[in-house]
């Protein structure tokens, strides 16, 4: 279970024994929305509400179909704690003039949050998709594992950045197993690539 399902847990009551379901241990993401389906069959007369975290979320997103098909009426409430914001007040990381590159930034989140910290400093943004419009960064469209993206990310600093940080995922499948693999694999390509652009005191950073 997750940050955010520890708070739901304490600010939702729940008057009734057996109505507050999550997973114990280890937190599975992308559990809510298929139980939720489940209990709504086993339960018709009960209402249920899925809440789950706007990552986690992803991977069972397709059985919204299987929500359609047996017309079920479930409300979903999607959960963003701002994870670089809470991560950054954690560890005191960004601060303003750094250079900070965002690999994976679409739609733009975490570089918002970083353009309004950093100040004067540099962002550079990549990201297959289109990223949403924010002043004084430096986008790039395109594939971050593509060798001239990553010459043109570097065409664009002088000197070793302060900051490397990395949202990236692969558009899932709903097979856990595969998904992580291949978020993990990006994760990696993130990693061996900082190494070559980032200062020896500089932060990385990937969910």
């Amino acid at each position: 279970m997750t940050q955010f399902a520890y708070v739901a847990k304490e600010v939702i009551p729940m008057d009734i024994p057996n109505q507050w379901h999550h997973p114990y241990g280890f937190g599975t993401l992308g559990y809510a929305l298929p139980a939720a389906i489940g209990g709504a069959v086993g339960q018709p007369n009960i209402p249920v509400i899925v809440i789950a975290g706007d990552y986690g979320f992803q991977y069972t997103l397709q059985e919204l179909a299987t929500a359609v098909e047996l017309r079920l009426s479930i409300p979903i409430v999607l959960w963003d704690n701002y994870k670089l914001k809470e991560i950054d007040e954690k560890f005191k990381i960004f601060k303003g003039g750094m250079t900070v590159i965002d690999i994976g930034a679409a739609p733009g989140s975490w570089s918002q949050y970083v353009s309004k910290v950093v100040k004067s400093g540099k962002l550079i943004s990549i990201d297959l998709k289109e990223i949403d419009l924010i002043e004084k960064t430096i986008q790039i469209k395109g594939d971050f594992t593509d060798t001239e993206v990553q010459n043109e990310i570097k065409s664009h600093i002088q000197n070793k950045v302060d900051a490397v940080i990395s949202d990236m995922a692969v558009n899932t499948t709903g097979i856990k197993n595969i998904d992580s693999i291949q978020t993990g694999e990006l994760c990696k390509d993130a990693m061996f690539f900082s190494k070559e652009i980032i200062s020896r005191d500089g932060y990385f950073i990937s969910k």
